[in-house]
């Protein structure tokens, strides 16, 4: 099984690809969750949200998120990285996931587009 965090936003950027997968940000979320917590910022796994559909009221039930707060996630979680003494295996990938993300909800900060993360689950 392959898992990954996609950035959803509401409506698309223009000048950036449609889709940003984040799979190392996945693999990293229970190491850094707990850190970020211990900061008093909210963990990764509050900006997950289902995309269910709910048949009685007719529409999707999911949920969104400022962009600045996107934003605030993304730069706190590269000074843990860069500042933390833990190891992370593929520290590179991870901050070229974020750096591309930041970008992306900085941009979204800009044009007041609301944002979430979307898990992803392929089973190979």
């Amino acid at each position: 099984m392959n898992a990954f965090y996609q950035l959803v936003l509401q409506r698309p950027l223009t000048g950036f690809a449609d889709q940003l997968f984040l799979p190392e940000l996945y693999r990293e979320q229970r190491r850094l969750d707990p850190l970020l917590l211990t900061r008093g910022h909210l963990p990764i796994r509050h900006f997950v949200c289902p995309q269910t559909y709910d048949e009685s009221k007719g529409e999707w039930l999911d949920c969104w998120f400022e962009a600045q707060a996107g934003w605030r996630l993304v730069r706190v979680v590269v000074s843990l990285v860069h500042g933390s003494m833990l190891e992370f295996t593929h520290r590179d990938a991870l901050l070229s996931e974020l750096f591309a993300l930041g970008e992306r909800l900085d941009e979204a900060r800009l044009g007041d587009i609301r944002w979430q993360l979307g898990l992803e689950l392929e089973f190979a």
